[in-house]
């Protein structure tokens, strides 16, 4: 990243001078550009033997367009080190790097109610150093509650040790894999013992868990990278106990150790709840793209978009008539996403965003309802098709469909491919977690056309002219606006509308600039004037933001 000089504001420290510079990054190239505004005032800056520290402010709405709104998001703030005795014209950065923060406190832990915890976590898992990307799946049990309690909010324990010559360490600065967790209830089986026997144990490697796990679909709690937990507003709080009708949750922890180490974990989500039960019963709910090996994603594109839908069907059947109140929505995705965006449509007009962060998404609102996922893939067959294929050997078109249907299973497959399947898999020099069905698409061998036959589908896509922005563009359009085959899941794990396949919905886009809409001037925005005393800084919290971040030069957009 490269940033022009900053004459706008610096201070004398002892060891340095502090510089600090208003930027922006642009979309596609790795670099940065000074804002036209400086919006951004330096407080102070020093600097030690392990840390450069740099304080400054800025008004949480800068009417300026370069510029985020900081709110209660989590955004990615991108920061830059240059090298010694830069002047702020930075030829080269010797150091950058970038980290998901949320910049204004979330609702604080409650001190005024009776709290409880509830910790599920792993216990002593070793991640091999083959395995790239895992999914570890563990059973618990609820906590033996007399009555209805509310879980008000959840924190993350992360303790991942990298293991060097055999031994478990403790490194102050080493980064866990862990890249995010989700807890889930299990609907209710009459049959406890194997379940209990499960609680028991040590958890699955999520291709190779029970079946009856894929029970476990209500989604309770959802940590990603960057968030620190949450705690819900005074008003709700989310049931867990005695009369819930659930005895049973399922914890997924998702590793992300592309730098293939070899780590001891321990890591899961502190459960917060009370005897002292709030207003509103909440919930969880989960909508997107389905998981699974249909989801492609082109290689050497600069924008490809992809879409998951919630059907009207489902909503309508499963929501009050007067709605649902959402407290707050957390956005996922894995390595690959760049932006995802949550809309809201009613009839044939977008409403108003619900939220607007940096494909799936965890919805929590009130009241609950039955509703524990809500969402959509391409059909099998047009899927294929979109790519020029239309026919494979040893399996019918609607034999595959029930395969991905049922999330890469391998039970209904023919023995050899079942068989070949296996054996590719345990080939793997760096295991790539759930399959979801990308094991599947190396072993399907096309018969039609003729011009594809005898390759299997993966080397068809592998040779696919990607560069061509013409292929891409049609594909995305046929995908994106195409045929949607929809999902609407109840927390009893059945449905709640049958699955069906509909037409990208049509409606009017909501068209809006948030900062064009205010009467703001686009310039600089003089902030009020700050004292500094022996105690700090002292500011007013609604007007600005304070951070102390690790940079010489920090780059925010």
């Amino acid at each position: 990243m490269r940033c022009p000089p900053a004459p706008w504001g610096s201070s004398q420290s002892l060891v340095m001078i502090s510089q600090l510079a208003d930027c922006h990054g642009h979309e596609f190239e790795d670099q940065a550009v000074a804002d036209d505004v400086q919006n951004y005032e330096l407080v102070s800056g020093y600097q030690n033997e392990t840390h450069t520290t740099v304080e400054f402010r800025r008004l949480l709405d800068t009417c300026d367009v370069q510029d985020f709104i900081i709110s209660e998001d989590t955004i990615q703030v991108l920061w830059a080190l240059g090298p010694d005795g830069s002047d702020g014209d930075l030829p080269k950065h010797v150091k950058s790097g970038s980290r998901p923060l949320r910049l204004l406190l979330p609702v604080a832990k409650p001190e005024t109610i009776p709290l409880r915890h509830w910790d599920v976590r792993l216990n002593n898992l070793t991640i091999p150093h083959v395995m790239a990307t895992l999914f570890w799946c563990k059973i618990f049990k609820v906590p033996d509650l007399p009555r209805k309690h509310h879980i008000i909010g959840y924190q993350p324990l992360i303790d991942s040790r990298p293991i060097r010559d055999g031994v478990p360490k403790f490194e102050k600065n080493s980064l866990s894999p862990v890249h995010h967790m989700v807890l889930y209830e299990c609907a209710e089986d009459p049959d406890k013992h194997m379940w209990n026997e499960w609680a028991l144990g040590d958890g699955f490697y999520g291709p190779n868990r029970p079946s009856e796990w894929a029970t476990c679909v209500t989604p309770i709690a959802a940590w990603a990278m960057g968030s620190k937990g949450e705690f819900l507003p005074e008003n709700v709080g989310i049931p867990l106990g005695e009369s819930t009708g659930v005895s049973y949750y399922m914890l997924e922890v998702h590793y992300d150790n592309q730098a293939l180490h070899e780590v001891l974990d321990n890591s899961g989500i502190r459960v917060h709840y009370t005897p002292a039960l709030r207003a509103h019963d909440a919930a969880l709910l989960g909508a997107g793209v389905g998981v699974s090996a249909l989801h492609v994603i082109p290689p050497k594109q600069k924008q490809y978009r992809t879409v998951g839908i919630c059907s009207p069907e489902c909503t309508n059947s499963t929501m009050p008539e007067e709605g649902i109140n959402i407290v707050s929505v957390l956005l996922h995705a894995h390595g690959t996403a760049r932006k995802i965006t949550l809309k809201h449509i009613r009839g044939t007009e977008e409403l108003p965003r619900i939220s607007e962060e940096m494909c799936l998404s965890f919805v929590l609102y009130y009241p609950r309802t039955e509703l524990a996922g809500c969402y959509s893939m391409t059909p099998v067959k047009e899927f294929f098709e979109t790519f020029g294929v239309r026919e494979f050997y040893g399996l019918p078109m609607m034999q595959v469909e029930n395969i991905f249907l049922s999330s890469g299973n391998l039970e209904s497959m023919p023995p050899q491919l079942e068989y070949d399947m296996r054996q590719h898999s345990s080939e793997e020099t760096a295991m790539q977690g759930d399959d979801q069905g990308v094991g599947l698409m190396k072993e399907l061998i096309i018969r039609e056309p003729p011009e594809f036959r005898n390759k299997t589908f993966m080397a068809h896509l592998n040779e696919m002219p990607w560069s061509e922005p013409l292929l891409t563009e049609q594909i995305e359009k046929t995908l994106y606006k195409g045929m949607h085959m929809t999902f609407c899941k109840k927390r009893d794990d059945n449905w709640a509308a049958p699955i069906q396949i509909q037409n990208y919905p049509n409606y009017t886009e909501l068209i809006s600039n948030e900062t064009a809409e205010k009467s703001c001037n686009y310039k600089s925005v003089r902030l009020p004037n700050i004292n500094k005393s022996a105690s700090g800084l002292h500011t007013n919290p609604l007007m600005s933001a304070i951070l102390a971040v690790c940079a010489m030069t920090l780059v925010v957009r």
